[in-house]
């Protein structure tokens, strides 16, 4: 009787993690498209920002962003306006996705007095957790980096950490 308990405890295990693992790696799948939807904090203050992703494997996609993030001059914050494109590349494991984007954008940077508009590579790396076929959610870390620019806002132009929410069209 033990061993028939135990056997059953242990099919019942096996296949509730299959379907977990079948539901995450199939959800961001299943829609051709996704939009996704940014909302952080930064030094200047509350930023937004958008995704939309074509999936081209089951493992990577392309895509464009957009983001806008105040300057604040009590905080010494450099305001930035960016749009680009982006790769992305995805790792599931059951619930869970786990990406690394790098692209390159239009950087409009507001520095007070002085304004400069420019090239750059950006670096998003960030985790979701699947609450339905449709709807992820988590948190993305972003870099943006200023190279085809003015020297004095060449490097590093902002680093955010930002909420983000997925909803596959």
């Amino acid at each position: 009787m033990k061993m028939l308990l135990a056997s059953l405890l242990m099919i019942a295990a096996y296949s509730s993690s299959a379907q977990a693992a079948a539901f995450a790696e199939t959800s961001h799948n299943r829609h051709e498209y996704s939009a996704y939807g940014n909302l952080g904090f930064t030094k200047g203050g509350l930023n937004l920002g958008g995704d939309f992703e074509y999936n081209i494997e089951p493992v990577w996609s392309v895509g464009a962003y957009g983001r806008m993030y105040p300057a604040d001059t009590d905080n010494n914050a450099a305001g930035l306006l960016t749009f680009g494109g982006f790769a992305r590349v995805h790792h599931f494991k059951r619930e869970w996705d786990f990406y690394a984007s790098v692209g390159a954008g239009l950087l409009m940077i507001d520095q007070g007095a002085n304004d400069e508009t420019g090239i750059g590579p950006s670096l998003g790396l960030g985790v979701l957790y699947q609450i339905t076929n449709k709807i992820a959610i988590g948190v993305e870390q972003m870099n943006h980096y200023g190279w085809f620019i003015d020297e004095s806002a060449r490097g590093l132009v902002l680093n955010e950490l930002s909420f983000k929410v997925h909803v596959g069209l």
